[in-house]
């Protein structure tokens, strides 16, 4: 088998996380990174250009397969929409349609290239407490009927960084900032740093037949439900919203359909692209009430050392 573990990710409004995301889990041990760009790459070298070359030099190394995902699947949903929903509504629905495809092009394409499979947006980072390896953890877990890990997110930011800082991040941000995650009390009372939603998971291609963004719907075998002593991850999301004074996806969203039933058009030939399309906000840990500790626990990952 070619690799003992890849990461998939679907990505559009925030392509300059993909560096910090690579580097940060190459540094653990992920083997490869099958990277879906939710558009067209000639719009993609445009607005991130140095993103882009460094993207295609991670693919000169074998690090990094980009995939052009400008897919076009209106049947499959369209026509089931009421004619109140507005674009916001058609738009998200599309998305997840999207990563839906994405989730099930890397399982039947690439899954039998690897051992495991990780499930990740861009702004998620995975730690692990006891091990500074990811092989070596889920070593633990290569019993045959393991289907799938699951794992709890946690809500994350980085100290002092601004909108306009968070548009430039950084692998090394980690070690100058320091990373807050909500303080919460479980179902016992006792007191934990990890504040949590539907989670994630790393799956056993051989084992799982449909996917999700949060679950694997149908599989064979065991789930194994990580305590967060053992692993979680950070999401760093910081909320996020067009730019009203862009051009782009407004004009993405107008020449929606093109009257071909297969056929939808995207992004105009147009050079005059909006670099900043999408405005940053706060960070989305600060929607949650209760108070907020420091966990830094992936600056010792970055490190490579050990609790």
């Amino acid at each position: 088998m070619k690799y003992d573990i890849i990461f998939t990710t679907l990505f559009y409004h925030n392509p300059f996380m993909v560096v910090p995301w690579v580097e940060y889990h190459k540094k653990i041990g992920v083997d490869h990174f099958l990277l879906y760009y939710d558009g067209l790459l000639g719009d993609l070298s445009k607005k991130y250009p140095d993103v882009y070359e460094k993207i295609l030099e991670y693919c000169d190394e074998d690090i990094v397969t980009l995939i052009e995902w400008d897919i076009h699947d209106s049947n499959s949903w369209r026509n089931n929409l009421n004619d109140e929903l507005n674009v916001v509504d058609i738009e998200n629905r599309l998305w997840e349609r999207h990563r839906y495809h994405q989730f099930h092009d890397t399982l039947w394409k690439y899954g039998h290239h690897t051992k495991w499979v990780g499930n990740f947006d861009l702004d998620e980072f995975f730690i692990m407490e006891k091990y500074c390896s990811i092989k070596e953890f889920l070593s633990e877990y290569e019993k045959e009927e393991v289907s799938h890990l699951r794992m709890k997110n946690n809500w994350a930011l980085l100290d002092g960084m601004s909108s306009l800082d968070y548009k430039k991040f950084n692998i090394e941000d980690f070690l100058k900032c320091d990373t807050y995650v909500q303080k919460s009390i479980d179902q016992n009372g006792e007191i934990f740093s990890f504040s949590t939603s539907e989670g994630k998971y790393i799956y056993n291609p051989r084992k799982v037949i449909e996917l999700s963004n949060h679950h694997v719907e149908k599989y064979e075998g065991e789930i194994i439900y990580l305590d967060e002593s053992e692993a979680s991850y950070l999401h760093y999301k910081r909320e996020w919203d067009e730019n009203d004074d862009s051009n782009l996806r407004r004009d993405y969203m107008i020449k929606w359909p093109t009257g071909h039933k297969n056929v939808w058009g995207h992004h105009i030939s147009d050079s005059n692209y909006d670099i900043d399309e999408y405005i940053f906000g706060k960070w989305a840990l600060l929607n949650i009430d209760g108070d907020i500790i420091i966990n830094n626990r992936i600056r010792d990952l970055i490190r490579g050392s050990i609790k």
